[in-house]
């Protein structure tokens, strides 16, 4: 595995924090493995062809989460640089691409960091309170306060200015595919031409979407409160079909293995066929306390579903969701993700704001815990293969660590 493959799962395992990732130095522990296994699961075997690089916030342009083998860290990484902040922090997720990783904090700044280093290569104002970026063909896309605006990857310079958003702080992330930025705007999906930020096309939804699309094979999937998914055409927007579900789509959606799963707010994940929107199954989460948890996170590797609702993971099997194993000792919460690949699943856990697990997606089994206290020191700046900002809610400082 070289250097920079492995670099590239700095955004994946960015996914997996409140703020960003958390990559950092096993700790010792040995905490009793927690994973409950539920009735007979097909043999694992994933499908998914992922692609280098972590360009949104939960991967690729079809949000699944997935990493090539060859940018897997190992299952307890190790820090290398740490990069602290003035100034508050707490939500987005960094984002990798060819080596360079991009953040900003919950201010006025954004930066783009070398991989390798933790150096700054730019650094550039923003609008107050920037969303987290999208970055694909040396474009980084982002909401900011009042509007969507492009940056030029290499150098930070803006290159445009459009739509007017009315603020998107904790609302939907942009997705790039093929020269066109894609973006849930409002109660409608836009498709911005990615050198010159003009409107190709629009779709209304009727009801406000805060849902990340996926977009795979010409279709770009979404979501919203009017508890529709849809596909729409890449090249026109047209609609090739919908699916209603019984609740608002406020979970992400995710593409894998010729079907779409996204999570609606009654609790309730369902798969639907990439083809026509036929449902393929749905899986109601169990309550928890007397209360339905709501699906947060979905992603997929095209053998298990994975989803992250009210601090607990469950994990499905993708043909039918037949429920394989789950965990009730990790995170979950608004931005939660996890990062999967090469037989190893990456997801926080609850235990220490920063603490992290390495899993095996097949059994649930723990295979490492590894994390650090919230703040770290300076000293601290040395040694590959995460990323972490400080977790929770938005502190006074906040650091990205690379492992």
């Amino acid at each position: 595995m070289t250097d920079r493959s492995r670099r590239e799962v700095l955004g994946a395992l960015g996914a997996a924090g409140l703020a960003g990732v958390a990559g950092c130095a096993s700790d010792g522990s040995s905490d009793d493995d927690s994973s409950e296994s539920v009735g007979s699961c097909p043999p694992y075997d994933p499908t998914v062809s992922p692609t280098a690089g972590w360009t949104t916030r939960l991967g690729g342009r079809r949000g699944t989460s997935t990493v090539p083998a060859n940018a897997m860290p190992g299952p307890e990484p190790s820090r290398d640089w740490t990069f602290e902040f003035d100034t508050a922090i707490g939500y987005h997720t960094p984002i990798v691409v060819d080596g360079t990783v991009y953040v900003s904090d919950l201010d006025t700044t954004m930066w783009a960091l070398d991989a390798a280093s933790g150096e700054v290569r730019w650094e550039t104002s923003v609008p107050e309170y920037p969303g987290a970026p999208a970055v694909a063909d040396g474009t980084l896309v982002y909401f900011a306060d009042q509007d969507v605006r492009a940056l030029d990857a290499a150098s930070g310079e803006t290159l445009w200015t459009a739509l007017e958003t009315g603020g998107r702080l904790l609302d939907a992330r942009p997705v790039i595919a093929d020269g066109t930025a894609y973006v849930q705007v409002g109660i409608a999906t836009y498709a911005l031409d990615l050198t010159t930020g003009e409107t190709e096309w629009r779709d209304a939804t009727g009801l406000p979407s805060e849902v990340t699309p996926a977009v795979a094979d010409g279709t770009v999937f979404s979501g919203g409160d009017d508890t529709y998914v849809r596909a729409l055409s890449t090249a026109d927007g047209s609609q090739r079909w919908r699916y209603k579900a019984g609740d608002r789509i406020e979970a992400n959606v995710c593409v894998a293995g010729g079907r779409v799963f996204a999570g609606s707010r009654d609790g309730i994940v369902h798969a639907l066929s990439a083809a026509d929107g036929s449902r393929q199954w749905s899986y109601r989460l169990p309550k928890d306390e007397g209360d339905r948890p709501e699906p947060e996170t979905v992603t997929s590797d095209g053998s298990r579903v994975y989803v992250l609702a009210g601090g607990k993971l469950h994990t499905l099997a993708a043909a039918d969701g037949t429920v394989c194993w789950s965990r009730p000792d990790l995170s979950g919460s608004y931005n939660t993700g996890l990062a999967v690949g090469d037989g190893r699943l990456y997801v926080p856990t609850d235990r220490r704001e920063t603490q992290f697990a390495t899993l095996d997606p097949a059994t649930g089994e723990r295979l490492g815990t590894w994390g650090s206290p919230t703040r770290t020191s300076r000293a601290a700046r040395q040694s590959p293969t995460a990323l972490r900002t400080s977790a929770g809610e938005p502190a006074s400082r906040g650091s990205v660590e690379r492992r």
